[in-house]
């Protein structure tokens, strides 16, 4: 605050020779370059700094955020910041192929290119081809009575086109086809069948099964397998054939009892039939093999005698033997051996005795009567 009269003196100070300029990078980042320049006209240098992402170099500016130096040159007095300003760069599309798209025979050949910021155009066009056929396949066959269709495709397009097969005649089969199997209730059928469709010709019936037949019906048990023959014919007579028709089984076709046959039919026939035989027990070929024998007299003065003189073959069940006559001195053991009595006297005695074997499940009771001579000497 001046009141009264002030002299006021200018004081002068030497312009340095040189100054220090600081360049900043101005991008977010603490990049600095520092450099020694003469006082005076400054020739504001060229950005040497990285250029950031999507930016371009506008110039220099004294502030961070002010104006760009309109000039080419600056007066530098004493030290000074200069910043770099920086503004959005305008973008120059880069395009690059992303898709190729060969030429068909329907249209033309291209490439899609791209560039980073999305945009896409067309290019590098080439013409389209003419289709390149295959060969013809058969998709539905022609039939007895309707036509077929066969198609071919291009190999480069894909596309198909068709044609039309011309109907064809009918091609029947030489043999029959069994259509319905005959059995014992009903008659079948069979006829030649188109071997292109379902047509057929030629019907023909396959009479019923009409009875079975065995060759024996009964048989005598002897321990061998029994296997009658059979004979199949239809309602009409004609007999049936073994193994192409109908094939056989027996069981329970050994012992005596009541044996089963099992015919099961087959080719154009099916169903089973069942037929029974009987095996009746056998005989038994039951004998008495010896007729005589011989004891010492002088051993029965102290006790009766036993004499093993009967010998019995063929017997197939337990064995009896009873006395049915003959003399008071000799008797039969249950074991079959003849008992000679104490004291019997020399002589010659005869004893008539039957010999029984007893029924079994294959073979019927028997019996044997035999006289036998025992001397006592």
């Amino acid at each position: 605050d001046v009141k009264e009269d002030i002299t006021l003196y200018a004081i002068w100070e030497e312009i340095p020779a040189t100054v220090r300029v600081d360049l900043y990078a101005n991008d977010g980042t603490d990049n600095v370059k520092t450099i020694k320049a003469a006082s005076g006209e400054y020739l504001l240098p060229e950005n040497n700094f990285d250029v950031p992402e999507d930016k371009t170099f506008a110039g220099w500016s004294l502030k961070s955020d002010g104006e760009v130096i309109a000039d080419k040159s600056i007066d530098l007095v004493y030290d000074t910041e200069l910043y770099a300003i920086w503004k959005e760069a305008q973008h120059v599309h880069d395009f690059k192929i992303t898709t190729t798209f060969e030429p068909t025979c329907t249209a033309d050949g291209y490439d899609i290119l791209g560039c980073i910021c999305g945009e896409t155009k067309r290019d590098n066009f080439t013409n389209s081809k003419d289709h390149d056929w295959g060969d013809y396949e058969t998709l539905a066959p022609a039939g007895c009575g309707s036509k077929g269709v066969e198609i071919r495709a291009c190999k480069v397009c894909g596309l198909t086109e068709a044609r039309v097969i011309e109907k064809a005649d009918h091609v029947f089969e030489s043999d029959f086809t069994v259509d319905q199997k005959a059995t014992v209730y009903s008659d079948g059928s069979m006829s030649k069948h188109c071997k292109n469709c379902e047509a057929t010709t030629d019907s023909t019936v396959v009479p019923a099964i009409g009875a079975a037949i065995l060759s024996d019906s009964m048989y005598t048990y002897d321990g061998s397998e029994k296997l009658p023959e059979v004979k199949l014919v239809d309602r009409e007579g004609t007999e049936l054939v073994c193994d192409k028709d109908f094939t056989v089984t027996y069981s329970d076709n050994i012992n005596a009892g009541t044996a089963t046959v099992v015919i099961a039919c087959c080719g154009k026939y099916e169903g089973n039939i069942i037929s029974e035989f009987r095996i009746i027990k056998g005989t038994q070929n039951l004998k008495i093999t010896s007729s005589s024998g011989t004891v010492k007299y002088k051993p029965l003065k102290k006790k009766a005698q036993y004499l093993a003189a009967l010998k019995v073959t063929g017997a197939k069940g337990t064995k009896t033997f009873t006395k049915v006559g003959g003399s008071s001195k000799l008797t039969i053991t249950k074991s079959g051996k003849i008992k000679v009595k104490k004291k019997t006297k020399k002589g010659t005695y005869r004893i008539k005795v039957k010999v029984t074997s007893a029924s079994t499940s294959n073979y019927k009771a028997a019996s044997t009567t035999r006289t036998i001579t025992v001397k006592v000497k």
